[in-house]
């Protein structure tokens, strides 16, 4: 599958997910948010032998910023919520994966 915010690198089978935002400190809009959904859902699945996931963001300065403020306020309150259960959605995800998920932080959080 291909993404245009996330860069996927099998080494192993430890699958190295890179957030590649770094222009926006890998701040969190709502196509990143869509590509980490859809891979935490499904996408994780065509990486046969998986053993673990690695978390990570592109750049010298952020892991991830947090979310894409720019892009936020020009959300309504019922699109805000929403994109806010989506995040925690993700999270969900994460935590209920089969293999292992591990953040690698460097730089701000």
């Amino acid at each position: 599958m291909e993404y245009e915010n996330l860069k996927a690198d099998n080494l192993e089978g430890i699958l190295v997910l890179t957030i590649n935002r770094p222009k926006a400190l890998n701040a969190l809009n709502q196509k990143t948010m869509i590509e980490l959904d859809t891979f935490f859902s499904e996408g994780y699945q065509e990486y046969e032998g998986l053993k673990g996931v690695i978390l990570t963001g592109s750049g010298e300065k952020a892991f991830v910023a947090g979310a894409d403020i720019k892009e936020f306020l020009a959300l309504d309150k019922g699109s805000g919520g929403d994109l806010s259960r989506k995040g925690q959605q993700i999270f969900s995800r994460i935590e209920n994966m089969p293999v292992p998920v591990i953040a690698a932080i460097d730089g701000f959080t």
